[in-house]
């Protein structure tokens, strides 16, 4: 998958570098689910946090600024069957996500 830096980087920082539409675009394409609402993304933020830390290890990606000088693209790979799942059950603080048929349902 290949990624505008200033999107990836609203995943990594938490601060939007890029429109609000993108996260949930880029955050769908890593899971493989459509449907995220807007309540439910900084759980599935803190659960691709560390897909994304596996595979971007560039530190300028990390840093907590808004940067908007950090522009280009980056490709990443294609999430596997076994990442998607990983990062669909990882609990985000007390909270998990899990995918329930075609769509996405949050655990309590």
């Amino acid at each position: 998958m290949k990624f505008d830096i200033p999107r990836i980087r609203t995943l990594t920082t938490g601060r939007l570098h890029a429109n609000v539409q993108f996260v949930y675009e880029d955050l769908e394409a890593i899971i493989g689910e459509q449907g995220l609402m807007t309540h439910m993304l900084p759980r599935v933020m803190k659960a691709v946090e560390p897909w994304l830390r596996q595979h971007i290890t560039d530190s300028r990606f990390w840093e907590d600024v808004y940067d908007t000088s950090h522009v280009g693209e980056i490709e990443i790979p294609d999430p596997t069957v076994e990442d998607r799942a990983a990062i669909v059950c990882f609990p985000a603080r007390g909270f998990g996500i899990a995918l329930n048929r075609s769509s996405i349902a949050v655990q309590v």
